[in-house]
């Protein structure tokens, strides 16, 4: 017994040794496998290329090459291309601390020092760690280089760091995609370096910066969607930073999208031709040009730290859009709000268009209205702060507008107002102010068709909680026979009285317009069973021909039913022929 454990000893001593006098970098390794040139690879090569999945007839020899690095190995070539040629499947794996790809001058003859997806697939993982160090500043990363061809690259893990001194390349003219996640940072430092996302018309670029504390850093120009297809995805505190030269600029193209989940972009200045939304802060200058679309939808809200020029589209959708420094929206320019929220920290100068177009809205800061602001029917537009109007503020029938500070209209202004039957003595007023109302300029009272002429009533327009000065331009009222119009203004208050005497109403005329003609037959059918029996029929039939003049019928008999049909298709023939 005692002889075995003695045994056993010697055995563990000399495993021991063998343990020890093994090299301390065992652990690190390059290896390939597939269509890899050269072969084997070379820990230190700074004059070759290495060319992952390389080969001229891939249905000859399996199409898939692997090249991987770890344990602490540094790679160093001139150029790296992975998927080189057309067919072949290429990898490169490099992951682990201290493990590092090199590149000291990429090539004396080329602008490219990695090329993932050159002519065929390509994918390159940097994760757990590991470096990569392109400290050329004429050599480029290029992602998806030639038509038919597909490139990813990861860069991934909290310690994994990959800095490049030229352009990065996504989609140059292949499909290409970028991942910076897991709190890995990735940069250009070049002053001059640019990245594009869809470099070519037919490319697409796909670049995502996810997770907390993820960044990719801009040495310069940052632009989604050049000639091709672009999208940047900023998600979970990722940052995207394009701030760093005093002339940097950066541009979301009119095929390039920008999407933000809980992500921030900081650039010195963005011009957005194609679409910008989501969740998220942006800081510095935007200028939206006519092409380009901002949009904000449920449970989202947008921040925008500096100055906000809109000449595109503006739609917030059950979330919230805020501009905290200076503002304006030019002619061209439309805010659209859904159950949706907008605030503006400086006073907005209008010269576009806000419309209430759904539910329930609120503009937070002052308003100076030069275009046109429109409150949709069944919504509700509620302005918090003061607002002037130069332009055009117009309310639509059973629309309300609620100013909760001061409405001022100027002599250049215009309120528009909607009325239908839904409107009387019972209803609210469809503008109302908790301040002051000074009143000027136009009022325009439009009647939606079918609006009950045959009643006297008194409509409040609008209603003032600090009180009503001023008075607009008596506005047109409809020629009505038998109904007259006035607005009457109270010390709060404005109100239309429609005054009707039944006595000099005209039987039959069911539109008002004063005559009872073929017109009156369609308010008749249309109404038929609602407003109308068949008795009416006969009261118009009766009355054919009469007008506001005479009040008598006119020798011509009224037609039947069969016979109007036949007036009313000749009259849509001569309609036809004048146009």
């Amino acid at each position: 017994m005692s002889g075995g454990w003695l045994s056993a000893r010697a055995g563990l001593v000399l495993l021991c040794l063998a343990l020890w006098s093994a090299p301390r970098d065992a652990a690190a390794a390059i290896t390939s496998s597939g269509e890899v040139t050269p072969d084997p690879v070379t820990a230190n090569n700074p004059s070759s290329e290495l060319r992952i999945g390389v080969g001229n007839d891939p249905e000859d020899v399996d199409p898939r090459a692997r090249v991987t690095v770890d344990g602490g190995s540094v790679l160093e070539y001139d150029q790296v291309f992975v998927g080189y040629d057309e067919g072949f499947f290429g990898r490169l794996l490099v992951s682990g601390a201290g493990t590092a790809v090199e590149f000291n001058d990429g090539g004396a003859n080329s602008d490219v020092a990695v090329e993932v997806g050159r002519r065929g697939n390509g994918y390159f993982a940097l994760t757990e760690g590991a470096t990569l160090n392109l400290s050329s500043t004429s050599s480029d990363m290029a992602i998806g280089r030639n038509s038919g061809s597909i490139g990813e690259v990861l860069i991934d893990g909290a310690d994994t760091f990959a800095t490049l001194g030229e352009d990065v390349l996504v989609g140059v003219s292949g499909d290409g995609k970028l991942t910076v996640s897991g709190g890995a940072l990735m940069r250009t430092t070049r002053s001059g370096s640019v990245v594009t996302l869809g470099v070519s018309a037919g490319s697409s670029g796909l670049m995502i910066v996810d997770g907390q504390f993820t960044t990719f850093q801009s040495g310069h120009h940052f632009n989604v969607g050049g000639s091709g297809v672009g999208e940047l995805h900023i998600s979970n505190g990722g940052l995207v930073d394009a701030d760093n030269t005093s002339t940097a600029q950066a541009t979301v193209g009119v095929l390039g999208r920008l999407y933000l989940s809980d992500g921030t972009l900081d650039v010195r200045d963005l011009d957005v031709a194609g679409y910008l939304g989501g969740h998220g802060v942006v800081r510095g200058q935007v200028d939206v040009a006519t092409t380009g679309d901002v949009e904000v939808n449920p449970g989202q809200r947008l921040d925008f730290n500096n100055t906000f020029n809109n000449a595109g589209a503006v739609t917030v959708t059950g979330g919230e859009l805020r501009l905290l420094g200076a503002n304006s929206n030019a002619a061209t320019g439309r805010y659209t709000l859904e159950y949706g929220t907008v605030r503006f920290a400086a006073n907005l100068t209008n010269d576009g268009v806000i419309a209430s177009a759904d539910g329930v809205n609120n503009i937070h800061g002052e308003v100076t209205n030069n275009g046109n602001v429109v409150v949709a029917s069944e919504t509700v537009a509620v302005f918090n702060d003061a607002y002037t109007d130069n332009g055009t503020t117009t309310v639509l029938a059973r629309g309300n507008a609620l100013f909760l500070s001061d409405l001022t209209f100027t002599s250049a202004s215009q309120l528009a107002l909607g009325l239908s039957t839904d409107e009387g003595s019972a209803a609210a007023a469809q503008v109302e102010v908790a301040g002051a109302a000074t009143l000027a300029g136009e009022l325009m009272l439009n009647f939606e068709p079918g609006f009950d002429y045959g009643v006297s009533q008194s409509i409040e327009l609008l209603y003032a909680d600090g009180g009503i000065s001023g008075a607009f331009v008596p506005p047109v009222f409809p020629t009505v026979q038998g109904v007259d119009f006035g607005l009457n203004y109270g010390a709060n208050s404005l109100t239309l009285d429609v005054t009707v005497d039944p006595n000099n109403l005209l039987d039959g005329d069911f539109n008002f317009d004063g005559v009872v003609d073929a017109a009156d037959y369609t308010v008749w059918r249309d109404g038929l069973g609602t407003t109308f029996g068949p008795g009416d029929y006969d009261i118009w039939r009766a009355n054919y021909g009469a007008t506001a003049n005479s009040g008598v019928a006119s020798p011509t008999a009224a037609p039947s039913p069969s016979g109007l049909v036949c007036l009313l298709a000749a009259g849509v023939c001569v309609a036809l022929r004048r146009r």
